[in-house]
């Protein structure tokens, strides 16, 4: 595509970016990395809301599932410590009430 020269005024901030882009990318000229940022930029925009809700929905959905294996986990814990408890409560009993027939 032909190149055309323009002028354009940009803040300090925005010129060191482009600076940026263009080491980063070893390229040649600042308007290389322009026309670079410019192509992701276009290139980002085309991601529709359906694709950006259905990537949300991955993320958030791969959090609940861990979060929900952490909560299982722990009422397993929790339980086996209650089974227990109730496993030494009935042998405590059932030695109260032997003893008590004697």
């Amino acid at each position: 595509m032909a190149r055309i020269r323009k002028e354009y005024k940009m803040t300090e901030k925005n010129l060191e970016y482009i600076e940026e882009v263009k080491e980063k990318n070893n390229l040649k000229y600042n308007s290389e990395a322009l026309d670079l940022i410019i192509r992701e930029h276009r290139q980002n925009s085309n991601i529709t809301t359906d694709d950006m809700s259905k990537v949300i929905t991955k993320e958030v959905s791969e959090k609940i599932k861990s979060d929900i294996e952490e909560i299982k986990k722990e009422i397993d814990s929790n339980n086996k410590m209650f089974l227990k408890i109730i496993k030494e409560l009935f042998k405590f009993l059932n030695i109260k009430k032997e003893s008590s027939e004697i």
